[in-house]
């Protein structure tokens, strides 16, 4: 059933919300609670009426839908809805405002353009695509950004385009492990963005692997493990699997485990930088510092730019106390909430205090506005000997499931 409201569409089948060239994927709930309120043609929904439809088997608080509404508000405004789109009906629940129109499944088909796409159209698809994993292989704050955007417009041409809904996930749960996003922000849409390429394409093995990836980020080691195993099923000669597993062995803390994997990529792909980078990482949660450092140069000596390997040096500088050399390396990158507690233990770790202390100050109010990542805080706390502070972020950090706590155990 295709929807139409405003400039949005939405696909319920899919649970796609579509604007323009704009495509927002919906969590079930979202999906749900808004197709509630679009067949209601105007009619106030109660929260009775939610929570017997929505909340068959969980708990129902007001608070909860409350959240889910503000959210979906939120997601519609951004998206260039103007005006108020879901009142609030006192003491009820609440109701759509806008008139709704209501299209067959037949109409869904001729909503997306499917392969059979005129030619032109088809290989811009396919250059925006191209685009689009170049600029994710770099890794970087902007670039997730950009990519994340081109996946999107190539997925506004082409909904059925499974690979990708596959690197979509990818951008968002690796915007999540750079500590560019938080797990809330991020997760939700990489999520329902595998979970749809896996609907299109279920024997895809990178589909697969990245299941593997946001289902660690989950949490789900369990469930990590089965998907990326079922990848490997599907293509044992792929070095990213072997990567992204070799991730996985580190947050359960299976470290040898992890250099065996690791290795393993590397034989398949022996000049892939994001490995041989993935590779000095192990060595260095293994407290083999100097042996990552050279990992890392070498890696810098091809690519003076690849941030991952700068960031990784800086962790062992710091790891090996030479905070000047970690802060010579951060004046390379960009500043960021993640730089600033990086310099906060780089400093710590040279014997300047003070210097430590001010940045500290100065990450704390930039908090207020922006992510931090609660394992890079509490680093921050710990090089300061702030013991109780360090324990408090980690917790919130656990208590948010945030990605990067799961590998704060294996710090040396």
């Amino acid at each position: 059933m295709l929807f139409k409201f405003g400039p949005f569409a939405l696909d319920a089948s899919r649970r796609l919300l579509s604007s323009g060239s704009h495509i927002k994927p919906l969590s079930e709930r979202l999906n749900q609670i808004l197709m509630m309120l679009l067949e209601s043609d105007g009619a106030a929904v109660s929260k009775d009426e939610f929570a017997e439809r929505i909340w068959t088997n969980d708990t129902f608080n007001e608070s909860n839908l409350a959240q889910h509404v503000s959210q979906l508000r939120k997601i519609l405004q951004q998206h260039g809805g103007f005006g108020e789109f879901i009142a609030t009906v006192a003491k009820t629940g609440y109701r759509f405002v806008p008139r709704v129109a209501r299209f067959s499944d037949r109409d869904v088909a001729a909503h997306h353009l499917s392969s059979s796409a005129p030619r032109e159209k088809r290989l811009k698809l396919i250059r925006d695509y191209c685009k689009a994993q170049s600029l994710l292989a770099r890794r970087t704050n902007d670039s997730l950004r950009q990519a994340i955007a081109l996946f999107e417009r190539v997925l506004a041409v082409d909904s059925n385009f499974a690979p990708a809904w596959t690197f979509l996930a990818r951008a968002h749960s690796l915007a999540n492990y750079r500590a560019y996003s938080s797990t809330s922000q991020a997760l939700p849409t990489a999520n329902t963005a595998i979970a749809e390429a896996l609907r299109l394409e279920p024997e895809s093995f990178s589909a697969q692997c990245i299941f593997g990836s946001t289902r660690a980020a989950n949490w789900d080691g369990a469930g990590a493990a089965q998907a990326l195993g079922r990848a490997l099923e599907l293509n044992e000669n792929s070095g990213m699997v072997y990567h992204h597993r070799a991730f996985l062995d580190q947050r359960m803390g299976q470290l040898e485990q992890a250099l065996a994997d690791i290795e393993a990529a590397l034989l398949i792909e022996p000049s892939n930088l994001l490995f041989q980078c993935a590779l000095g990482l192990i060595l260095g949660r293994m407290g083999e510092f100097s042996k990552a450092i050279a990992c890392f140069s070498s890696v810098l000596e091809d690519d003076p730019q690849f941030e991952d390997a700068i960031e990784c040096r800086i962790a062992s500088y710091i790891g090996i106390g030479r905070g000047e050399d970690a802060l010579r390396d951060l004046d390379r990158l960009p500043p960021s909430n993640t730089n600033l507690a990086r310099r906060v233990c780089a400093y710590a770790v040279s014997g300047d205090k003070t210097a430590a202390e001010n940045a500290l100050e100065n990450l704390l109010t930039a908090r207020k506005d922006g992510h931090v990542a609660p394992d890079f805080l509490a680093a921050a706390f710990l090089l300061l000997d702030r013991q109780e502070e360090a324990l408090l972020a980690l917790q919130q950090g656990i208590d948010n499931r945030e990605t990067g706590v799961l590998v704060f155990r294996t710090w040396p």
